[in-house]
């Protein structure tokens, strides 16, 4: 496991997975058991505990949060879909229950809860590197599994499901807060991208996003052979291995940019 568990920002992300995610466990649970008559006549999927459209919603979540950590890193994803998390929740608490305002935001809150599944491992990956990350992910996803019980028996406990959606709410709120101050404690290299090789290089690599490292200048412009091309601006101090650390700007169409490196 690396010292994972030595690690302080791996306890401040387990925290944002525990407060972003055990609330919703049991508040996905307490969904499957509304009348939700406006779309889909109370018909549940007893094995698994979800409507069936919950479910779906739950798996077009977990392809779009995943497709936007490959196109953006995982930093912004995981922020968005924390935010997304706490303001659908706070909507379906809102909402009358059995109506399509609260199906909808029921609906909106388990697309937004799939982003968990998908946007964690990349960035246990991302900020602990990927030597052991099969067993560090799993590290922290049992952790969440033994505090998601305690947090469902703390809410259970409130004094009935409108009092636990509360608390729940409050609880996502906490873990907006908490993932928005690591998300903004990051560096560059936390954030998935790739250091760029020795100095007189002239092919770099760069996996998308803000931040990168590479043998830019102020001003000049790059492409990533995919059709995406970014001005680069406020250029850094030299990294020791010859790299000048840059940080990604504005998009630029292909035309505009002219890249003088072209990146793997």
């Amino acid at each position: 496991m690396d010292g994972l568990l030595q690690r302080a920002q791996a306890w401040h992300l387990l925290a944002c997975l525990l407060l972003t995610t055990a609330s919703g466990t049991y508040i996905r649970s307490a969904i499957s058991t509304q009348p939700t008559g406006s779309l889909d006549q109370r018909t549940h999927a007893p094995a698994l505990g979800l409507p069936p459209w919950l479910l779906l919603a739950d798996g077009v979540g977990r392809v779009a949060w995943g497709a936007a950590c490959d196109a953006y890193g995982f930093d912004q994803p995981l922020l968005l879909a924390a935010f997304a998390q706490c303001a659908s929740l706070w909507a379906s608490s809102i909402a009358a229950a059995g109506t399509n305002a609260a199906a909808l935001a029921s609906a909106a809150f388990t697309v937004a809860h799939g982003a968990n599944a998908a946007i964690y491992p990349v960035a246990v990956a991302a900020m602990f590197g990927s030597a052991h990350a099969g067993a560090n992910f799993n590290v922290m996803w049992t952790g969440y599994s033994i505090a998601a019980l305690f947090v469902a028996l703390f809410l259970a406990g409130r004094g009935g499901d409108a009092a636990a959606r509360q608390w729940a709410c409050v609880l996502q709120t906490l873990g907006l807060a908490c993932t928005a101050a690591l998300v903004l404690g990051l560096d560059a290299s936390q954030q998935g991208h790739v250091s760029a090789a020795a100095a007189g290089g002239q092919e770099q690599r760069w996996s998308g996003g803000r931040g990168a490292k590479l043998l830019l200048s102020d001003g000049d412009c790059a492409g990533d052979g995919k059709g995406r091309y970014m001005k680069v601006w406020g250029s850094g101090g030299w990294l020791g291995t010859g790299a000048l650390e840059v940080t990604w700007g504005r998009r630029l169409s292909k035309a505009e940019a002219a890249p003088p490196y072209m990146l793997a």
